[in-house]
């Protein structure tokens, strides 16, 4: 194997530390005569002979030329060259001259025994060590019993301390999640009947200040029960009861519109049972019954936030704006109690201030309206398109304007 080894590392030194007449020494170089003919010298390549380089004779080397046929030298202080045939390179070392391709060789062979003794010496350490290596079950052996046990205690130990926590961990996580469950329901359970309270219908001395109390009654409490869901982790959300806020501010936003022009409020019916499914006989109602020279109006108010969902109809500009059992109520309604109905619709953005508003009587939206249909999670709608509204544009919020279209 080490004999491997040195024929390798020669091979490798053979291959980056061959004789060459490139390669440099530090040592003043010459070019001497080693024949026993004169060497012939020019003044350049293209010149004819100036001298002759004695046998055994030698003078300082200059430099190579580039085709490799002529080396030059200092002869007698002129620069002469010589062909490169019988002409040697030799070392000036202590006065006396070395030839050059014995002195690499020299060092060649000084590198390629460094490398033996080194490969040797890293042989023997690896072998050395892998004898004094113990395998890992002699290592156990001569472990103390005593000790072995108490190691073995400690682990049983730490595994039995180590599940017991697991254990507990994932009890608390079941208790927190089944607390947060319980109180979500307990949240959904007081706005419910915080809602169907505040769903009672007013029909005397009903005052602009009675629908803005309701609201924010209901607004105020959702906005502390979302706080307090916080303290258990619960990102609370009640989408229905978002929607009847929504609702009751922009119910709060007409009613003010025709408060301020001289309208009476003689009664208020805001939905109720949305959230529990508490009983609503008059959640059909329309939500509004105004009064001004004794004309008497119906309105009932509808807020969207946008078209419905489906690529076509938002091509279209589709938006439902009643549940088809509470047309047949508001037909119901005015027929007998002799009261023309409007729907009062707002739009995109807030309640309190949406894009577009209008106000409609509910005979002629019926007959701009599409025919009834199903929609997804709405049951069976009545849909109108976008641009058959704009004859009806409420401006500056003054919604008494369109009451005789």
């Amino acid at each position: 194997m080490l004999s491997g080894l040195w024929l390798i590392s020669g091979l490798v030194l053979d291959k980056f530390v061959q004789y060459d007449v490139t390669y440099t020494l530090p040592f003043s170089r010459h070019l001497i005569n080693q024949t026993d003919k004169p060497i012939s010298l020019y003044l350049g390549s293209d010149n004819g002979v100036v001298t002759q380089l004695l046998p055994g004779r030698s003078m300082p080397y200059l430099f190579q030329g580039r085709s490799g046929k002529w080396r030059y030298g200092k002869y007698k202080n002129k620069s002469l060259t010589a062909k490169n045939v019988n002409i040697t390179f030799a070392c000036l070392i202590e006065g006396y001259f070395v030839y050059e391709k014995a002195l690499v060789l020299t060092y060649q062979y000084a590198l390629y025994a460094a490398l033996f003794i080194m490969l040797w010496f890293y042989m023997f350490a690896f072998i050395k060590r892998g004898c004094n290596k113990k395998p890992e079950t002699e290592i156990y052996k001569e472990l103390n019993a005593s000790e072995y046990q108490v190691a073995e205690v400690e682990i049983e130990k730490y595994r039995n301390e180590n599940n017991k926590l697991r254990t507990q961990n994932q009890q608390l996580e079941r208790k927190l999640t089944n607390q947060q469950k319980a109180k979500t329901a307990e949240y959904h359970r007081i706005l419910a009947e915080l809602e169907k309270a505040e769903s009672t219908v007013r029909d005397k001395n009903v005052e602009l200040s009675i629908l803005q109390e309701s609201h924010d009654k209901l607004d105020c409490r959702f906005k502390e029960v979302i706080e307090e869901a916080k303290t258990y982790g619960i990102d609370y959300r009640n989408e229905s009861y978002r929607r009847i806020l929504m609702g009751r501010k922009y119910e709060l936003r007409v009613a003010k519109s025709f408060y301020e022009c001289g309208y009476r409020l003689l009664e208020w019916a805001p939905d109720k049972g949305n959230l529990q499914g508490f009983p609503a006989e008059n959640n059909s109602n329309p939500d509004l019954i105004v009064s001004k020279d004794n004309r008497v109006y119906a309105i009932e108010c509808k807020f969207r936030t946008h078209y419905l969902s489906k690529k076509l109809r938002l091509m279209r500009g589709e938006i439902n704006w009643a549940d088809t059992r509470n047309v047949n109520h508001y037909i119901k309604f005015s027929n007998q109690r002799k009261i023309k109905t409007y729907i009062a619709l707002g739009f995109k953005q807030e309640p309190d201030n949406p894009e577009h508003e209008y106000l409609v009587s509910l005979e002629r939206l019926l007959e701009l309206s599409e025919k009834p249909r199903e929609v997804s999670n709405w049951g069976e709608q009545r849909i109108v398109i976008f641009h058959k509204l704009k004859s009806f544009i409420v401006d500056n919020i003054n919604y008494q304007t369109r009451l005789n279209d």
